[in-house]
């Protein structure tokens, strides 16, 4: 066919515009004939809200966390802190049975009766073989630092509330204590002064020292 006999459409087909869209309704039959129905209405179109509610949770927690502002003080002077960092693989933690320990995280699976528990990464539960109520039945004390340096974290109605993702902190009732600190740099002389340097370590380090321990070893 000739290029010069193509006729050009300049209409917008019905499909496009400002008019109601027309669908044809289906009658699903079970072991029959499927039934297509000429419409006899316009359906109108569907809008959607994919934005995200950021409004504060209001619901006040159930089990009430235990936000602590004091420490009991260390009935030893040495104590021993263990990251769940590789070079302690193959390490023999039965030699420090005795001893008083702090353990870091994943750490606390291998320790058999560690003294303390602590940590400031609320993930690590998502990845950890151990729920916090079977830590809790390990460790002589567990604690949760809430690291609230960071402008999106809040407390409300009792909640630890991570606002950027409208994410709440929960389990924390689980904890023997939880430590609000608002200081990230050095090391604190007071529990209000708690520093947690953004990371669980310089939170074990912090929390040995406000025990009283004279001597730390980091493991």
């Amino acid at each position: 066919m000739s290029r010069r006999r193509i006729k050009k459409i300049t209409q917008d087909p019905q499909s496009y515009g400002d008019k109601p869209k027309q669908f044809p309704t289906v009658s699903i039959r079970p072991n029959a004939t499927n039934k297509i129905h000429n419409v006899k209405r316009n359906i109108q179109r569907r809008t959607f809200n994919n934005k995200v509610n950021r409004e504060p949770l209001t619901q006040q927690q159930k089990t009430p966390v235990n936000y602590i502002d004091t420490l009991p003080k260390a009935s030893k002077d040495i104590c021993f802190i263990i990251g769940g960092g590789p070079s302690l693989n193959g390490f023999d933690f039965t030699s420090l049975n005795g001893f008083d320990t702090i353990a870091v995280n994943k750490s606390v699976e291998y320790i058999s009766n560690p003294t303390y528990f602590i940590t400031t990464d609320y993930s690590y539960f998502t990845k950890a073989s151990l729920p916090i109520s079977k830590i809790k039945q390990k460790a002589y004390k567990s604690y949760f630092v809430a690291n609230m340096t960071h402008e999106y974290m809040e407390i409300f109605n009792g909640q630890v509330i991570d606002t950027r993702r409208n994410f709440v902190y929960e389990d924390l009732h689980y904890y023997d204590g939880v430590i609000t600190s608002f200081n990230k740099e050095g090391f604190g002389s007071t529990i209000t002064e708690f520093s947690n340097g953004d990371n669980s370590g310089h939170c074990a380090i912090q929390l040995a020292l406000l025990l009283g321990y004279k001597k730390i070893y980091l493991l």
